[in-house]
């Protein structure tokens, strides 16, 4: 089971003269290494993929600040090659020097393997004022650092407009909204939670359940819950009780559905009922800032005729909406490789390969997400929707 971890930090400017190292990753307890898989920044009025578009330039006001928001993937396997609870480490010179962070400390070990830690951070003003500034984030895989992600931010005059800009050889992307304040940025559709669980239901009354899921407590709120099953498909999904509302199904060769629910509180658990015996991948989602009226504009759906590997197109309405796919195929054959962010893939050999994947639109038109099977591939059916901002 994947898991993932949202930690937030504020990393204030610092004066280019502290010759300030921070954390060595030797001191990081029970290390896992990790490769950066996203990273969106934001100025306060537009946000930028840099993953996407390698040295992206921006404007920020010298009295200003961006934010940014990065995803670390962790390893099977601690450094100390166990999977017991541990760090993970990056390092940036956001400050105008290099300097290791463990995550979420030394000696905090509440992270695991396999694992996306989300990691929220601000950087307030520049000491310098105006002029441009070339940062770089990075991590430590197999003993050796590596690069992960560089832009450049161009501080300029608080009584300039403040627009965004290109390098000669990248094209920005809006990729999330931003909601502007006196003195934090905050992106429109926050992830909070993931888990998945893979299950077979034999006996009546045919129920797969994902226990302690927690949705946090950020406003607008929205549950989403994946079901890959090869027998038969849902009847029902609850969440302590609440009826969640299907948003999307398919069922041509393996059932793949989305349910969600509007505004769910607290912690509990998810139950899904079948229509009879299956076997089933039931993964959940918790976001914030999600339109509650129109959560979901769009829906799509996918499959084959012949072995192959699943994918899915949908065409979005909104701009900085979340996409969401949902592949699910027989078990005989694995998933990998996905062109959208992997949040969970679970394997029931001879059974059922469940899977979702997850995206970042920043303006309205067609998005992608696919994976590659293993052996060819086998039949399959796939599922998106669009997850439209609130405000």
């Amino acid at each position: 089971m994947m898991l993932l971890l949202l930690l937030t930090l504020a990393i204030l400017a610092q004066p280019a003269a502290v010759n300030a190292m921070g954390d060595a990753p030797s001191t990081c307890n029970n290390r896992y290494d990790g490769r950066i898989t996203s990273f969106i920044i934001s100025n306060g009025t537009r946000t930028f993929n840099a993953m996407a578009h390698p040295g992206v330039a921006f404007d920020v006001k010298a009295n200003g600040y961006y934010n940014v928001t990065f995803v670390i993937h962790t390893a099977n396997a601690s450094s100390n090659n166990n999977t017991d609870p541990g760090t993970t480490w990056y390092n940036t010179d956001i400050n105008d020097f290099g300097q290791g962070v463990c995550v979420p400390s030394r000696t905090n070990t509440s992270i695991g393997p396999n694992q996306n830690v989300i990691i929220n951070g601000t950087h307030l003003t520049d000491p310098r004022g105006t002029g441009t500034q070339d940062v770089h984030w990075g991590t430590w895989v197999n003993g050796m650092p590596v690069g992960g992600v560089s832009y450049h931010v161009n501080w300029i005059a608080p009584t300039s407009t403040t627009t965004s800009t290109t390098t000669s050889t990248t094209t920005t992307t809006a990729t999330t909204s931003t909601t502007s304040t006196s003195t934090t940025a905050t992106i429109g559709i926050v992830l909070g939670n993931v888990q998945s669980t893979s299950r077979t239901v034999s006996l009546p009354p045919y129920q797969a359940t994902l226990p302690s899921f927690n949705v946090g407590s950020g406003s607008n709120r929205l549950l989403m819950v994946g079901v890959s099953a090869n027998n038969n498909n849902v009847l029902s999904i609850t969440f302590e009780g609440v009826q969640l509302t299907r948003a999307v199904s398919s069922f041509n060769n393996n059932d793949a559905e989305f349910w969600y629910l509007v505004n769910p509180t607290g912690t509990g658990d998810i139950v899904v009922t079948f229509a009879g015996p299956t076997a089933a991948v039931v993964g959940a989602y918790s976001f914030s800032g999600v339109s509650q009226s129109s959560p979901i504009p769009t829906a799509a759906t996918n499959h084959n005729t012949a072995a192959g590997s699943p994918s899915v197109s949908i065409s979005t309405q909104y701009p900085n909406s979340w996409v969401l796919d949902l592949p699910s195929i027989y078990g005989g054959v694995t998933l990998g490789s996905p062109s959208c962010t992997q949040q969970w893939d679970a394997n029931m050999p001879g059974a059922i390969t469940g899977a979702s994947s997850s995206t970042i639109a920043g303006s309205p038109g067609q998005v992608s997400c696919g994976w590659t099977a293993s052996n060819g591939g086998d039949l399959w059916d796939d599922v998106a929707i669009e997850l439209a901002a609130s405000g």
